[in-house]
């Protein structure tokens, strides 16, 4: 089905009639209440729904799914709506450990909401700005936000003896196998249905792509969640071209099943 993703679909209504507030007031204010200068404003959802109207007339419909980083589920779900985009990523089992507690009451809670609002989940593991969750599991819990011990284990270096790599692909395929069992759509990058780790080049630099040159913190982050895929068991960027791929890829790429 023909679609289209939305990039921080929260951010696209801003209120600038007033001088900017500073950066910690901007921390301290409301992100519930859709007034919010900068984010999740409530005007937005006037906006999609024009876009709604536009995909409604292909046949069949287009579909359009929110990337909306919220503070809150009722928020969220104003993204979902039939009205608007239609679908919107719960990024809850994204931020939560491999652990059976917090996936059942995340699932609980999101399965919920869908029946108040009419609205639909959107089940996500990883995206393009965190950590793989294959490497996520292989490392300790953080007893939640265990993206977290992702990043921090990149800025490391992405030692070896840190991390458990076929305890992070096991764990990656079982909850691929949850996502795919639960009712709304799933989302799987194609890394993600290789199981794909991710770890940090040496030397750091060795980074080449303009969002790395022109912020070099996201060589941190979301540059080392974008690496290039394994088509190939060898060569020099397993089968991604004949020059090196633009991420480098960890060694152990060779052996993803």
């Amino acid at each position: 089905m023909d679609g289209f993703r939305v990039d921080v679909a929260n951010l696209l209504v801003k209120d600038l009639s007033a001088d900017l507030p500073s950066e910690a007031e901007l921390a301290a204010m409301d992100r519930t209440s859709g007034t919010h200068p900068l984010m999740d404003r409530d005007e937005v959802h006037e906006i999609y729904a024009e876009w709604r109207k536009v995909f409604n007339e292909y046949t069949p419909p287009r579909c359009a799914v929110a990337e909306a980083w919220v503070e809150t589920l009722e928020r969220r779900a104003k993204y979902a709506s039939s009205e608007g985009l239609g679908q919107a990523f719960s990024f809850d089992l994204l931020v939560a450990d491999f652990d059976a507690g917090q996936f059942r009451q995340i699932i609980t809670d999101n399965l919920e909401q869908v029946r108040l609002t009419g609205s639909t989940s959107t089940w996500v593991f990883s995206n393009h700005d965190v950590t793989r969750h294959a490497t996520r599991y292989g490392l300790p819990p953080l007893n939640g936000r265990n993206v977290k011990q992702g990043v921090e284990w990149v800025k490391a270096g992405g030692p070896a003896d840190k991390i458990d790599v076929d305890r992070g692909i096991r764990r990656a395929k079982a909850a691929t196998m949850l996502m795919l069992a639960l009712p709304a759509p799933p989302t799987c990058t194609r890394a993600r249905s290789l199981a794909c780790t991710r770890s940090r080049p040496s030397p750091l630099n060795s980074v080449r792509t303009p969002r790395s040159s022109a912020v070099p913190s996201m060589t941190d982050s979301a540059g080392m969640a974008a690496g290039s895929l394994p088509w190939e068991p060898d060569g020099t960027s397993f089968g991604f071209g004949t020059g090196g791929s633009h991420l480098p890829q960890p060694g152990w790429f060779a052996r993803t099943p």
